[in-house]
């Protein structure tokens, strides 16, 4: 869900600001030699694999290179410069909370469709069989009086012939038939108008249930949260939450640059952006102002 990702996520890098001022001379220097880095521990329950990090992060690292025909980036497991570690704390659990919500109200929503779909269905056919009923009860009831007039002029004569006679039986075994079919039909209608209000109550209690869950999720999820998703320091990045690969992949392009030595900038769409908000995740490119800080960090 891409939304709550907006609203809810940021990248905040503690320390940013100092470092840069301290020791950007030294990595100025560095742009002419690929800084190396290595996968470092992982807790357990980010339940991703060392190997999925690495394929992250060079793609991470491609997102500088490709702008600068320099090696900035090189893995190296054996001891490189800077290590890259997943410490699992509260800002995971919130985002898999978040995420356990965003599916609730995913499958909560899908139901409510399926309902509503279905409703829609069953109360077309209802008013199909209503219109057929109708107009079969109209052709009985001017059927049954005309009968009964029938009746009514031949009781007053002396005789009725046999042919008569059974003709009458005939009509009257043929309205008898059509009766029997319109009580069939009603109690059919009956018995659909009451799955048609079950349904409908059901309808009703999943789009409450559905709202009182996205109150929830809002509430919870809804208004920016600034915190960490993941720091550098030290020679150290530090991930504390991320909710899929794309994200992880910006993050750690992010952090990569304040490795270099970059600082954010202002352009909202920039990887160095000290928000994760805009930033396009599924195609991770350095925008004018990334590129223009690249060059000044490691005149290009």
């Amino acid at each position: 869900m891409r939304t709550a990702l907006i609203t809810t996520l940021s990248v905040l890098v503690a320390g940013t600001a100092m470092y840069g001022l301290v020791q950007a001379n030294v990595f100025q220097t560095t742009c002419n030699y690929p800084l190396t880095y290595q996968v470092g521990s992982i807790d357990s329950e980010f339940s991703v694999a060392t190997s999925t990090v690495k394929e992250v992060l060079s793609d991470a690292e491609q997102a500088w290179e490709e702008n600068t025909d320099k090696e900035l980036f090189r893995y190296d497991p054996s001891g490189g410069q800077i290590t890259v570690d997943f410490v699992y704390d509260k800002r995971q659990q919130r985002t898999e909370t978040k995420n356990q919500l965003s599916d609730d109200l995913s499958t909560l929503a899908e139901t409510h469709d399926g309902l509503t779909e279905n409703l829609k269905t069953k109360r077309s056919r209802y008013q199909q069989i209503v219109e057929n009923y109708q107009t079969v009860r109209r052709q009985y009831e001017a059927s049954l009086e005309d009968y009964n007039q029938r009746v009514e002029r031949l009781n007053r004569q002396d005789r009725i012939s046999s042919g008569t006679r059974a003709e009458l039986d005939q009509e009257k075994q043929r309205l008898s038939d059509v009766r029997a079919s319109l009580q069939q039909t009603r109690e059919s209608l009956l018995s659909l108008r009451s799955e048609i209000n079950s349904l409908t109550d059901q309808a009703n209690r999943l789009a409450e249930e559905y709202n009182q869950a996205a109150n929830t999720f809002v509430s919870r999820f809804g208004t920016t949260s600034e915190f960490s998703q993941a720091t550098y320091e030290s020679n150290t990045i530090t991930v504390y939450q991320f909710e899929q690969a794309d994200d992880l992949r910006l993050a750690l392009a992010h952090e990569l640059g304040h490795a270099l030595g970059i600082d954010h900038v202002g352009d909202p769409q920039a990887v160095m952006y000290r928000l994760m908000d805009q930033q396009p995740l599924d195609d991770i490119t350095l925008t004018a102002a990334d590129q223009k800080a690249l060059k000044e960090t490691c005149r290009l």
